[in-house]
């Protein structure tokens, strides 16, 4: 993408409102954009069961964001910045407010650990609205939008490479952590995870890695997304350092999918690779050496863990024997007593105590905590961003479609992970598919503003 088209859509972005350019608007969006970015370097970096030191369990990722939610509110005040428009406005604001009321309401009846969960998840809640809330105001500038986006790309890449390592040496990558503890971080006692239980044994005797996310299957499903990123970027730069970087980056991501040993992230490929087909057909004729580095990822991936295409390949040929399919169709029996007491707007987000059941879905878990309410205010905000971004597609110029393609992305594998793990309660998947939908929303809003300017001034250039 040359710089060029990006001043040329900057500039129109301006005619339709974005920020006046003064020193003080310079300078909050400045400030809020780096911010986001450290939040993506601490989130992918720094494990969750790392807190700071000072005296109760937050992540760094979240202080960060705690500043960020400060330079956003004082933005907003000084500067009237838009917040997200129609639907996807007002579901947002509907959510939070079932977020922030059911606790209330159902304070009398829950159980400690309930309580507990309710104060997390309030903090968490508010957290991830200004994660999304900062991310669509950077968003409006372009440039700063590609920025975060090469940031996730760059930094699941390295995940990825860790994940390899894991694989290979069958041990923890063991740099990281030693700098966290010599930085001063502390381990959460509540952190459930130890040193070595990133590498999970499966029934073939091998491992699987986690590389610094929480979970393999968390891994894989950013995995799934990056790769996505990758192709998408690939298509539409002219850059000839740029595709060799984003060729080096599917390989390497491909390989560490296979580390992971997981289906959903599999399947969140297929999705993703569905969706991005279907809307960068016009650059088929650029597409074969995609096809050839996806093949040599595949032989990586072969060699990395030769056991995972067998597992995949299981998965479709004999499913029915799949003991995880069935663990997880046999958990619904347990949601009609959850809801029983709760139906409406539930317990409140990580109110539910997986010491009873570990739905490994995240529509189970959100239909619990949230109630059928909160459950379907929370799908059709999704639903709404992922088809604000697809459907802004052909109003959006050749530098924008990238972003509003991978705002989609995220929001599709989002929708379909939740429903193969707790997809929207792990603190990096959710985190970073929020940031990514955020962009692809923000973008989305900014060509329709851009457009309708037009139609008011029968401006058709």
């Amino acid at each position: 993408m040359g710089d060029t088209g990006i001043k040329q859509v900057e500039l129109a972005d301006n005619r339709a409102g974005a920020l006046a350019s003064n020193t003080s608007d310079d300078v909050f969006g400045l400030l809020t954009f780096l911010l986001v970015v450290i939040y993506v370097v601490l989130n992918r970096l720094v494990e969750d069961i790392y807190t700071l030191p000072v005296g109760f369990s937050i992540r760094p990722s979240e202080a960060v964001v705690v500043l960020l939610g400060m330079v956003l509110a004082l933005w907003m005040i000084t500067s009237h910045g838009p917040l997200p428009r129609g639907a996807a406005g007002l579901l947002g604001a509907g959510l939070l407010l079932i977020l922030l009321l059911s606790p209330l309401i159902n304070a009398p009846t829950m159980s400690e650990f309930e309580a507990n969960g309710a104060e997390r998840g309030l903090v968490h809640g508010v957290l991830l609205a200004i994660l999304f809330l900062a991310t669509y105001q950077v968003a409006r500038n372009l440039r700063h939008a590609f920025i975060i986006v090469w940031f996730i790309l760059a930094f699941t890449v390295a995940q990825g490479g860790v994940a390899i390592y894991e694989t290979i040496t069958r041990q923890a990558f063991p740099i990281l952590g030693q700098i966290w503890a010599t930085l001063g971080l502390q381990v959460d006692p509540k952190g459930r995870r130890g040193q070595l239980v990133d590498l999970r044994l499966r029934l073939t005797g091998e491992t699987r890695a986690a590389s610094t996310a929480p979970h393999p299957i968390v891994l894989s499903a950013l995995l799934a997304v990056g790769i996505a990123i990758a192709v998408i970027l690939y298509l539409n730069t002219g850059s000839k350092l740029r595709r060799r970087l984003y060729l080096v980056a599917m390989v390497v991501q491909l390989a560490a999918l296979g580390a992971t040993a997981s289906r959903t992230g599999f399947l969140l490929l297929a999705l993703a690779g569905v969706l991005v087909l279907f809307t960068q057909i016009r650059h088929l004729p650029r597409s074969v050496p995609v096809i050839a580095t996806l093949a040599v990822g595949g032989l990586a991936l072969a060699s990395v863990a030769p056991r995972t295409p067998r597992l995949i390949l299981n998965l479709f040929t004999n499913p029915t024997s799949d003991h995880n399919v069935a663990a997880r169709v046999s958990k619904i029996e347990f949601i009609s007593g959850f809801l029983e007491r709760r139906p409406l707007i539930g317990a409140g987000y990580l109110t539910h105590d997986r010491r009873l059941v570990e739905f490994d879905n995240s529509y189970f878990v959100f239909v619990v905590e949230l109630g059928m309410l909160g459950l379907l205010v929370l799908v059709a905000f999704f639903l709404v961003v992922f088809f604000r971004s697809y459907g802004a597609l052909s109003a959006a110029s050749a530098e924008e479609q990238p972003l509003l393609v991978i705002g989609a992305v995220a929001g599709i594998t989002l929708l379909v992970g939740g429903a193969t793990f707790g997809a929207w309660s792990f603190a990096q998947f959710f985190p970073t598919c929020l940031i990514l939908m955020a962009i692809g929303l923000s973008r989305s809003d900014e060509i329709r503003a851009r457009s309708g300017l037009r139609v008011a001034t029968g401006d058709t250039g």
